[in-house]
């Protein structure tokens, strides 16, 4: 692994230099000496954690712009799924080289997928050296691709191919608690339980989800998943839109990953807010996610920082209702934490960090970065990404 020396770049107000070698932030001060291989030697450059984009589905960068302007339960049934079933392994790897290309020019080197033949996007991933939790999804009463029979196969195919790389875990996705059983969804748990995977689901994006859970199981979402001792510390729940007290209460205690993703909130039109301010409140955890290029149609996490403190103040009629820090962090600070990482710019903590471009305009008047990254700026501003002490984007001239 090549030693990189980072020259005069901002840090948390600070102008240091950043040496890395063996995958770690070794030194972190002024002027150092020591040689290296690489050497980055730039004006107006500021270094900030690298980005988690915590739920998408990375290969539906495959049918961008199939289906726009439908609800939901149409965009599915009629324009997603048939699609879905023409899948192969091929295409698979092409969908996810488009993602992955996509996410690091954003300044994200770590993200949460949910799809089929998830064993070749781990190829992608472990190509381009960076990070993902690769989840395996399934339906029931689902055609042969979508099954929990190719779950299991796909899982067994997937732990093979990530053997040797120690930066992709790996998920059990039943897909919603509307496309998959109170029996199967206790066993995707206790699949996870014994082989120590994270559970990935959707959750309360509509309140037809609602009804429905309502009126099969005679409780709410949260409450359905929390009788099943599927809620936990493991745990990423996608959406939660619609969240009643009680629910919230309840995330609280169980500490999961709860994604927030106004962008495709929004453009599908589930007729809600995730109650950030009331998740915070409780302790819970939330994290930022795209969902996938098909119903956003980005994996911009720079957009979905924006968009995702513009709807917490729109939809409260509040403007105090979220700050940048806590948006920011919720597409850094608080998914490390969940997965256990660090994701700080410290001396001896793994080199992860991104450089951002303080020559453009974006940034010329004001001293608070993170608010010129949440509301001024786009993915742009990114000049450089590091993951693991590795070198996995530089923005061409």
């Amino acid at each position: 692994m090549e030693k990189i020396k980072i020259k005069n770049v901002l840090i948390s107000g600070k102008i240091k230099d950043i040496l890395i070698s063996e995958g770690k932030l070794q030194k972190i001060k002024r002027n150092i000496k020591e040689k290296a291989d690489i050497e980055i030697k730039e004006k107006k450059l500021a270094a900030f954690p690298i980005f988690f984009n915590m739920h998408t589905h990375l290969s539906m960068t495959l049918f961008r712009g199939i289906g726009d302007d439908l609800p939901l339960k149409k965009w599915l049934r009629f324009k997603i799924w048939p699609r879905e079933l023409l899948l192969n392994e091929k295409k698979i790897r092409e969908g996810s080289e488009i993602g992955i290309r996509e996410l690091k020019r954003t300044g994200c080197a770590f993200f949460c997928d949910m799809y089929w033949f998830p064993y070749e996007t781990a190829k992608i991933v472990i190509k381009h050296k960076v990070g993902a939790i690769l989840g395996i999804p399934f339906f029931d009463k689902a055609p042969l691709i979508f099954s929990k029979k190719t779950a299991l196969k796909n899982f067994y195919q997937l732990k093979k191919t990530i053997k040797n790389y120690p930066f992709i875990k790996i998920a059990i996705a039943p897909h919603a608690i509307y496309t998959v059983s109170k029996n199967n969804l206790i066993w995707a748990k206790e699949f996870a339980n014994k082989n120590n995977l994270y559970f990935h689901i959707h959750l309360s994006e509509t309140k037809e989800e609602v009804e429905f859970c309502k009126k099969k199981y005679g409780m709410r979402p949260v409450e359905f998943l929390d009788k099943l001792k599927v809620l936990d510390k493991k745990t990423i729940l996608v959406h939660c839109v619609h969240l009643n007290d009680k629910e919230i209460k309840i995330l609280g205690k169980r500490k999961c990953l709860v994604v927030y993703c106004p962008c495709s909130n929004m453009k599908l039109g589930v007729c809600g807010t995730m109650p950030f301010k009331k998740l915070k409140k409780e302790n819970a955890l939330v994290g930022l996610g795209t969902d996938g290029p098909a119903s956003n149609n980005s994996l911009d996490m720079f957009e979905e920082m924006k968009m995702g403190a513009l709807l917490q103040k729109h939809s409260s009629c509040k403007p105090e209702e979220i700050k940048a820090k806590e948006i920011f962090e919720s597409a850094t600070k608080v998914p490390a934490e969940f997965l256990e990482m660090k994701n700080e710019i410290k001396e001896r903590y793994p080199a992860n960090l991104v450089l951002i471009d303080l020559s453009l305009e974006e940034f010329s008047k004001g001293k608070d970065l993170i608010s010129h990254l949440v509301y001024s700026t786009n993915y742009n501003c990114v000049k450089y990404l590091f993951f693991n002490g590795n070198l996995v984007y530089k923005k061409e001239q």
